[in-house]
């Protein structure tokens, strides 16, 4: 596995919703698994429930990650 922060610099490469870790203490999870580069919604939804944070959705191209 990666660590949150650098999958995430994965998937903004990829993709127009950039994701953003709001909280430093979040950003070295450890993440493991294939997700689709295309599909930022997915890998949010599925980070956001394995670890219990919370997804922010901020106009149309960000969404935030940050604990509960």
């Amino acid at each position: 596995g990666i660590e949150l922060a650098q999958a995430v610099v994965r998937m903004n490469r990829q993709n127009r919703l950039q994701i953003v870790v709001e909280d430093d203490s979040i950003k070295s999870l450890r993440v493991s698994g294939v997700f689709l580069a295309g599909d930022p919604e997915t890998f949010v939804r599925l980070i956001s429930a394995t670890f219990d944070l919370q997804a922010e959705r901020r106009g149309a191209s960000e969404v935030v990650l940050r604990t509960k």
